[in-house]
C-alpha cells in the first residue's frame, strides 16, 4: 500500500511539473527550433550538392569550381543568418570571442 501511495505521488508530481514546465516554456521556442532546423538542412543541402558536383568532376578545374560554388553558397547562407534578428537583437557570431569583464576593465 505504501508503494502504491509513493508511486501515485511520484506520478502526480511528475505529471503536474511537466504541465507547469510546458506552460512556462518560451512561446518562441518552436519558431526558433524550426529556424535552426531549416538552417541545418540548408547547410546539408550545400554539402550534398558539393559532393554530387565533386563526383561528376572530370578534372582539377571541375573540383575547384565545385568547391568555389559551394563556398559561395555557404558564405551567402551565413551572411543571411547574421543579417536576421533574433528577438530584436543581432545573432552573435560564434567565432567572435567575448571579452571577459576583467579584460574590458583593463582596456578602460
Amino acid at each position: 500500500m505504501k508503494f502504491l501511495n509513493l508511486s501515485v505521488s511520484i506520478f502526480l508530481t511528475l505529471f503536474f511539473s511537466s504541465i507547469a514546465m510546458a506552460v512556462n516554456q518560451d512561446p518562441d521556442f518552436d519558431k526558433e527550433r524550426d529556424r535552426e532546423i531549416s538552417r541545418g538542412k540548408e547547410r546539408i543541402q550545400i554539402t550534398e550538392d558539393r559532393i554530387k558536383c565533386l563526383q561528376n568532376s572530370k578534372d582539377f578545374e571541375g573540383l575547384k569550381k565545385c568547391n568555389d560554388t559551394a563556398d559561395k553558397r555557404a558564405d551567402a547562407l551565413e551572411a543571411k543568418i547574421k543579417s536576421q534578428a533574433h528577438e530584436g537583437k543581432p545573432i552573435k557570431d560564434n567565432n567572435q570571442k567575448e571579452m571577459k569583464h576583467s579584460e574590458k576593465n583593463k582596456q578602460n
